[in-house]
């Protein structure tokens, strides 16, 4: 992403590691990735990833600030969600095939969208 020209913000997840799996910075816009690895060439999203990146960056971004995490975590979720609501969701899933071939396979991108 950092190539692309991306500023790498973070993640958002929650104790079991659910959540957004990536937030970048772009132009002054903010981008929010799913990543998916597979061992097949297929691409699998939960049924909340799959209603589109509107749904479920905003519905994650409004549960993490109520998760019981320091209050900088909730201000930085809330932040986000209130910018993301303002300028509205961008970003896309990240698709890497074949995983654990150690063969950095090739990285896909996708729109993220219903």
């Amino acid at each position: 992403m950092i190539a692309r020209g991306h500023k790498i913000i973070g993640a958002i997840k929650n104790r079991s590691g659910h959540g957004i799996d990536l937030i970048t910075r772009k132009g002054g816009k903010l981008f929010f990735w799913e990543v998916k690895g597979s061992t097949k060439d297929l691409l699998k999203l939960s049924a909340d990833q799959a209603r589109g990146a509107e749904y479920f960056v905003k519905s994650r971004l409004q549960r993490a600030a109520k998760w019981n995490i320091s209050n900088g975590a909730k201000t930085k979720a809330l932040n986000l969600f209130n910018e993301a609501s303002a300028t509205g969701v961008r970003g896309g899933i990240i698709h890497i095939p074949d995983v654990f071939s150690g063969s950095g396979s090739h990285i896909r991108f996708f729109p993220w969208m219903p």
